[in-house]
């Protein structure tokens, strides 16, 4: 399968790779509207894990939140399918937003990147994590490159 991609998806995708996110004194604030839309995605996705992008007006705040179908349906990982994660990138494109964060969910273990997770890291991060594991999810952030995992702040507004 090839797509193409923008010169703006690929310098999205390139500061991420670089590292120019890693501040980690930085808070990722996130919209309470985009974060109930995101724990809504991932109780209906149960008894598998959820996972899309997030993207808004700079690095560090999301405001909009692009669902993507987990190819690889399981509890304990995901696969995004790559033709709408091509088109999420052409969305935030087109409305001037910036990637700025992936996330899934943990339906059955803490928000906390897995083995799996940190194995398969495709960018540096942030990568948020939402925990159905108590009544109340848990959402944590996090820096993942090379096998360093790092926490960061994330903050619902």
């Amino acid at each position: 399968m090839c797509f193409t991609l923008t010169a703006n998806m690929r310098q999205d995708l390139n500061s991420c790779k670089t590292g120019e996110m890693r501040d980690l004194s930085k808070i990722y604030r996130l919209d309470e509207t985009v974060y109930r839309q995101l724990v809504k995605h991932c109780y209906d996705s149960l008894p598998n894990e959820a996972c899309g992008l997030l993207g808004g007006p700079d690095k560090w705040h999301g405001t909009h939140l692009f669902p993507i179908t987990n190819v690889k349906p399981s509890p304990t990982s995901y696969r995004m399918d790559g033709k709408e994660v091509v088109a999420a990138f052409q969305k935030m494109e087109a409305e001037n937003l910036q990637f700025n964060a992936a996330y899934h969910s943990h339906p059955t273990t803490p928000a906390r990147p897995s083995p799996i997770d940190i194995k398969e890291a495709f960018f540096a991060g942030p990568f948020l994590i939402l925990s159905l594991v108590h009544k109340k999810p848990v959402l944590k952030g996090f820096f993942i490159s090379e096998g360093i995992v790092e926490e960061i702040c994330v903050k619902v507004l």
